[in-house]
């Protein structure tokens, strides 16, 4: 359903919108601050470029992990030289990125567990 009347905001919005985004890098929090319409403030963060997936931190024992992996050391012998656990590791080998409450598999496949 379209609005009657389509929100207007101001430049200087926008600007200040864009300039905490590149700074914060979290678009929902900052629209939510600024009272930007959600779906706005992500069309405005992608036409400036802005993409905050790929600001989130790196897991530097996950890169090691595989970096050693690439080596040619067993997933038992990289595990325990970054100090992961078992299943921490065998999802790594596999591309399986963890998430909050779930998995995403290397196929695009995301599974969400339920709270307890």
């Amino acid at each position: 359903m379209q609005r009657s009347t389509p929100r207007v905001y101001s430049a200087e919005l926008k600007a200040e919108f864009l300039r905490l985004v590149r700074e914060r890098q979290i678009i929902s929090t900052v629209a939510r601050e600024l009272e930007i319409h959600r779906p706005t403030a992500y069309a405005w963060a992608r036409k400036a470029g802005i993409s905050t997936s790929e600001a989130r931190k790196v897991n530097p024992r996950r890169e090691e992990f595989l970096r050693l992996r690439a080596t040619g050391l067993t997933r038992a012998q990289a595990r325990k030289q970054v100090g992961a656990d078992a299943r921490s590791a065998t999802d790594w080998d596999k591309g399986i990125t963890i998430i909050n409450r779930g998995r995403v598999y290397p196929d695009g496949r995301v599974v969400r567990y339920p709270l307890r």
